[in-house]
């Protein structure tokens, strides 16, 4: 990473929060923003990046590589919510399918 990389700057950090915030909010169905936010997407989504093995950007590790790197962990936040969500409103788990009647008759 050379000394002038923005993925030193901290106001470019802040400035990919917000950015962040806002494609977040593009990408949560307008029935779900109750249970959760994108502001909440988007901080999980920057500390998981922050907090990934290797958290020290990789010399050739581009600003736009980045942006992209948080852009999928946000989307797979939002879609692993909304299939917990779909799972509690179906019961858990605990609907069985036919093949729980197979033997029985």
């Amino acid at each position: 990473m050379s000394p002038n990389s923005p993925l030193r700057d901290e106001d470019w950090w802040q400035d990919q929060l917000l950015r962040l915030t806002r494609f977040a909010a593009t990408k949560i169905p307008a029935a779900a923003r109750r249970d959760f936010d994108a502001d909440a997407v988007a901080a999980r989504a920057l500390r998981s990046y922050l907090r990934r093995p290797d958290s020290e950007a990789k010399p050739d590790e581009e600003a736009d590589e980045v942006w992209g790197l948080l852009r999928t962990i946000a989307e797979r936040k939002i879609s692993k919510k909304l299939r917990a969500r779909r799972t509690a409103k179906r019961g858990e788990g605990q609907v069985r399918g036919e093949s729980v009647f197979e033997g029985r008759l």
